[in-house]
């Protein structure tokens, strides 16, 4: 909630400019009317799905029911801003607190509005993209999903799987 409060007001002043643009003159000295947006929306993956991850529809980008998850082939609806946006304001309408926040929660939402809705041009959801620093090989997986992983493992089933897994480390 902190969050999209923050970046409202950060992104305060780019709200009119997106939508109509606004004139200025560039490098090479021409006016020009630019419309600032958002291309890409980086966060790392433990942080994309701790946002999602209780909710029945979990992905940040598409919406595959949770228990559709390891159907690879399958193609999901995408999570778009007017599909979220319109999740929004059913959960709005919705009579009871607790109605609401079942609708919001299946959809991993909060009731607050996301920032990035201000913003002509810039779906969140479309612009999602995976973070480098954190990929499997460049260290999410030893450094965050791993130990992840062992927290909810008994002690057997990670004595086992260590000892199947060590070499990957090593």
């Amino acid at each position: 909630e902190v969050y999209h409060k923050v970046l409202n007001i950060i992104f305060g002043s780019l709200k009119n400019p997106s939508h109509f643009g606004d004139t200025l003159k560039c490098g090479d000295r021409i006016l020009r009317v630019l419309l600032p947006g958002f291309l890409i929306y980086t966060v790392d993956g433990e942080e994309a799905c701790g946002t999602c991850a209780q909710a029945n529809h979990p992905c940040p980008c598409c919406l595959a029911g949770k228990w559709l998850l390891y159907q690879l082939s399958d193609k999901a609806p995408l999570r778009t801003q007017d599909n979220m946006r319109e999740i929004f304001s059913k959960a709005k309408n919705a009579t009871t607190i607790t109605a609401r926040e079942a609708i919001l929660k299946e959809y991993g939402l909060h009731f607050i509005k996301n920032a990035f809705w201000r913003i002509s041009d810039s779906d969140p959801y479309a612009a999602y993209s995976y973070d480098m620093p954190h990929a499997f090989d460049s260290g999410e997986w030893g450094k965050h999903q791993w130990p992840l992983l062992l927290k909810i493992l008994t002690a057997p089933q990670r004595a086992r799987l260590s000892k199947k897994s060590i070499l990957l480390f090593l």
